[in-house]
């Protein structure tokens, strides 16, 4: 009689041989991770208005879609939006630019008069932590002199600018048309990028999420931010502060930065404040009004119109403005909210529930449990 042979153990892998992959792997994604930071910072001409476009014709979808209610050819609504919102922007600009201009060259007296608010009330801190500089002459710089001296007017640097602006805005609009136009073939090749139907349903999934969520949410804050630019300028002027309009629009484009630019606008305004009103003390009241404003926009009003199902933490924010301030500067921290909600409209989307309401699991179960006639593939 033969004694049964004892099973063969398994051959155990060392450590090594299941942890080197995953190394690997994760030391390929941070180099493709950093070659794309790269790249985006190198091509930052191209980039900006390809993201500020996306971003567009997300908010935008929701006047598209009203349009395709009425019968509007979406060829003719996508350009009437488009020149319509190009219209708009280059009147703005057109008003508030010579505005600007004399703003940008009172803006080393405004320093001034911060510097010198904040050394009162602070007693020389800066002094103190990191010491006055000297020149080679052993005499004490003085930083706000250096603004002074090397101020440059908005319409100088706009006429170098000039040739790059006009060809990145003729490029996002462009872009922006022609996305609000093909839609649904770009949803239709954002799905067939899923490597099977469970992962093309999940995809499906986020993209009606923002064109159903995020469009709407992007739309009904881009309508609060006008409103409050519009309450902002009456403000101002009942304050009796210069250019009223031009300090409106910039805190309704500022407040696109949750926490950062609402308190940024409130620095600037403060500034405003000191070269405009005679006493120190009158300067603090339009600011104090702002904050409450913003108090009032932030807390009530937008969680009543678009809810809290949009919300982000405020850490989560503040980091994603500071990237993207570091990736892009101004122009990154202005755009980084908008793309962290559409971005997370994707990161969210769990691709385990699909078009039935069941799981996979649970349609796995029930396919092992039901008989052999009723399986269906």
């Amino acid at each position: 009689m033969i004694p049964p042979t004892a099973p063969v153990p398994a051959p155990r892998r060392l450590p090594q041989e299941t942890s080197f992959p995953r190394a690997a792997t994760l030391s390929l994604v941070a180099i493709a991770s950093l070659m794309v930071l790269a790249a985006l910072q190198e091509l930052r001409s191209f980039a900006i208005p390809t993201v500020l476009a996306l971003l567009a014709a997300v908010a935008l979808e929701p006047v598209a879609r009203r349009a395709d209610k009425i019968r509007i050819p979406r060829s003719l609504s996508a350009a009437v939006i488009v020149l319509a919102a190009i219209g708009g922007i280059a009147a703005l600009v057109y008003y508030v630019l010579p505005s600007a201009d004399e703003w940008n060259r009172r803006a080393p007296d405004i320093l001034r008069k911060l510097d010198e608010l904040l050394r009162n009330l602070i007693s020389d801190l800066t002094d103190a932590i990191q010491g006055p500089q000297f020149n080679s002459d052993g005499e004490e710089i003085d930083p706000m002199e250096q603004l002074t001296g090397s101020g440059q007017s908005v319409l100088a640097g706009l006429a170098v600018s000039v040739p790059v602006f006009l060809s990145g805005t003729v490029y996002g609009a462009v872009l922006t048309f022609f996305l609000l136009r093909e839609r649904a073939l770009l949803a239709r090749w954002v799905m067939a990028l899923g490597t099977n139907p469970r992962r093309q349903r999940a995809l499906g999934r986020a993209i009606r999420d923002i064109q159903s969520n995020v469009s709407s949410y992007l739309f009904a804050i881009l309508l609060i931010n006008t409103a409050l630019g519009l309450v902002a300028t009456a403000l101002y002027w009942a304050f009796g502060i210069p250019n009223p309009f031009l300090w409106g629009l910039l805190t309704g484009v500022l407040n696109f930065m949750p926490y950062i630019g609402p308190a940024i606008m409130a620095m600037i305004l403060l500034g405003v404040g000191l070269v405009t009103f005679p006493e120190p003390q009158s300067a603090f009241l339009p600011v104090l009004c702002l904050l409450v404003l913003n108090t009032v926009e932030g807390q009530f009003v937008t969680p009543m119109l678009v809810g809290r199902q949009m919300r982000q933490s405020a850490l989560t924010i503040f980091l994603a403005i500071t990237f993207g301030a570091w990736l892009w500067g101004a122009a990154g921290a202005i755009l980084a909210t908008p793309v962290l909600l559409v971005a997370s409209a994707f990161t969210r989307r769990r691709p385990l529930v699909v078009s039935d309401g069941r799981s996979d699991r649970a349609r796995i179960a029930a396919y092992a449990t039901a008989p052999r006639a009723q399986r269906t593939r």
